[in-house]
């Protein structure tokens, strides 16, 4: 190959320090600022840490006696080679990372599913959002939250129909509180269950995870193929 054919290409590395860690649907590549150079954008997830009192999955809410891991320093990078050259801090976990155009001649946009949001950033900042709806709970986990709650269920029996309920369908297709009931130590679980399955939080199950990258990845493939049909419209 040519010397000038091998300087299109980036040789593979290891970097242990590099600290991102992410998943195949949070990379995209992206002309984000124009300047013809197609940067990396990577949604880190962030780093896990224990707290004390605090939910990972519901952050603003707190239960007693219970150590939990949760995640920290969710950012939005941008690289330029192997060098970060933006960031920007993401408020949840992020689910999916697309690049688009929103109009005819601008600089592309970037959506970022996270938690139950889907977020539009333009130069790395958000500039719109929009709220994702509950996705239907599974009724087999419905109906053991509310067992339990009425006290038909005992603590290791809720936690042995999640658990199976989870390996049948995928822990991410329930909701945010049985997810981190799955990841709560043995010894602080009787504690979290005593604490949430009580008719507040059990008539008030929410499951807005389960589809905002799937509904982001959507909308945004429709409106790229609105934008581009509208722009060969042009040209006619």
């Amino acid at each position: 190959m040519a010397s000038s054919e091998t300087a299109k290409w980036m040789s593979a590395l290891t970097d242990d320090q590099a600290g991102l860690f992410t998943f195949f649907n949070c990379v995209c590549l992206s002309d984000m600022y124009g300047d013809g150079d197609t940067k990396l954008v990577a949604a880190h997830v962030g780093s896990s840490k224990e707290a004390h009192g605090q939910c990972p999955l519901l952050p603003f809410m707190e239960f007693p006696e219970c150590t939990l891991l949760f995640r920290f320093n969710m950012r939005l990078k941008v690289y330029k080679g192997v060098t970060v050259v933006g960031e920007s801090a993401l408020a949840d976990m992020p689910t999916a990372v697309v690049s688009f155009y929103n109009e005819k001649i601008t600089l592309p946009a970037i959506g970022v599913a996270s938690g139950s949001y889907i977020r539009i950033y333009k130069n790395l900042k958000p500039f719109y959002q929009y709220n994702i709806p509950s996705a239907p709970i599974h009724k087999v986990e419905q109906e053991a939250w509310t067992k339990t709650c009425v006290k038909q269920l005992t603590h290791d029996q809720l936690y042995t129909v999640i658990q199976s309920l989870a390996n049948e369908i995928s822990p991410k297709q329930l909701t945010p509180l049985s997810q981190t009931l799955l990841v709560t130590k043995p010894e602080d679980r009787s504690s979290f269950i005593e604490y949430y399955a009580i008719p507040k939080y059990v008539n008030n199950l929410q499951n807005p995870d389960a589809t905002s990258g799937h509904i982001l990845n959507t909308i945004l493939i429709l409106l790229s193929a609105y934008v581009h049909l509208s722009a060969r419209g042009a040209a006619y």
